[in-house]
């Protein structure tokens, strides 16, 4: 289904398209929101609007309203089933309970998803690949021998904390939202993506933390380097140590490194201005809330997020 079909249905539950356009994102991304964040793809004032939006949920039982630690606001999660039916994903993992720590990972991944208003993102294995078939079509990047298939690159990259988009321009983007208790570090994720970038001629990976995270800014600059830009050999002893003999024949890393020096790899990292320690619900029946809608916790100050560019450099 395209964007506009899915909101179109989406609206016929008796929304607004801005409405229908917050819930799409919602249940194709994260499943559990925020009021800011329905206020800020919105552009309007966090207010009355806001709250009678999310009460009109609540009372439908679309959502399910949840404390946050020591009051600290409440976390909505969107798991009425005919709604994902709506937009073609009914059995959709979002709309199952979560941990609290799947839940503050995923409201960042929601952040960072709404954040990139220059990003189409792609919320399924199956859109990536129908992605990578157009770039092969409209490209010679891609090499299709006898009607070859683009290699398939599954479900694993368009998981809570990774997700695949397309730009204004064609171009792949990678959104990889680090959080403090992630499982999964950055050289691993890096390890996987680098094999999907090499069949595509422009891509964009866009590491993004939050706010709390803004100190070790510069240690995730330095992995990225290590790994794609600089492969010494301290860092090839490191692949030695995870790959033996193929460590010492890694193309895949080559052609990162050329895009890269080439311009038509980038990467960049970008701060959001939010925390999440405080939203650290546990999605379960006997928490939920009554419907009562005071104000939730402000958003930290207006601040704009800072995007820096990790500019290719020479070894």
């Amino acid at each position: 289904m395209t964007l506009d079909e899915r909101v179109a249905a989406v609206r016929k539950f008796g929304f607004t398209t801005r409405q229908a356009r917050f819930l799409d994102v919602v249940m194709r991304h994260a499943g559990v929101c925020l009021l800011r964040q329905y206020s800020a793809l919105a552009g309007i004032v966090h207010g009355q609007k806001t709250r009678a939006f999310f009460a009109k949920l609540v009372q439908r039982g679309y959502a399910s309203a949840h404390e946050c630690r020591h009051n600290r606001g409440r976390v909505y999660h969107l798991h009425h089933q005919p709604l994902y039916r709506a937009i073609g994903e009914p059995q959709s993992r979002y709309r199952r309970p979560v941990s609290a720590r799947r839940i503050t990972d995923r409201l960042a991944v929601l952040d960072a998803v709404l954040a990139a208003t220059d990003v189409t993102c792609l919320a399924s294995g199956t859109e990536l690949q129908n992605h990578l078939q157009l770039v092969a079509a409209a490209s010679s990047h891609i090499e299709i021998n006898d009607g070859a298939p683009v290699p398939s690159f599954g479900e694993t990259l368009c998981q809570d904390a990774l997700r695949l988009g397309v730009d204004r321009t064609g171009g792949t983007v990678a959104l990889y939202v680090v959080m403090p208790a992630a499982r999964e570090d950055l050289r691993a994720v890096l390890a996987r993506l680098a094999p999907l970038l090499n069949h595509v001629p422009r891509w964009t990976l866009r590491v993004v933390l939050p706010r709390q995270l803004s100190p070790a800014y510069d240690r995730y600059v330095r992995v990225v380097q290590e790994e794609w830009e600089m492969p010494r050999f301290d860092c090839l002893y490191r692949r030695w140590l995870r790959v033996a003999a193929g460590a010492l024949n890694d193309a895949t890393t080559r052609l990162i490194a050329e895009a890269l020096t080439n311009g038509s790899g980038r990467v960049e990292c970008v701060v959001l201005n939010h925390t999440y320690d405080q939203l650290s619900p546990v999605i379960d029946k006997a928490k939920r809330v009554p419907v009562a809608f005071p104000t939730e916790v402000a958003s930290p100050p207006t601040a704009r997020s800072i995007s820096v560019d990790c500019e290719p450099r020479s070894f």
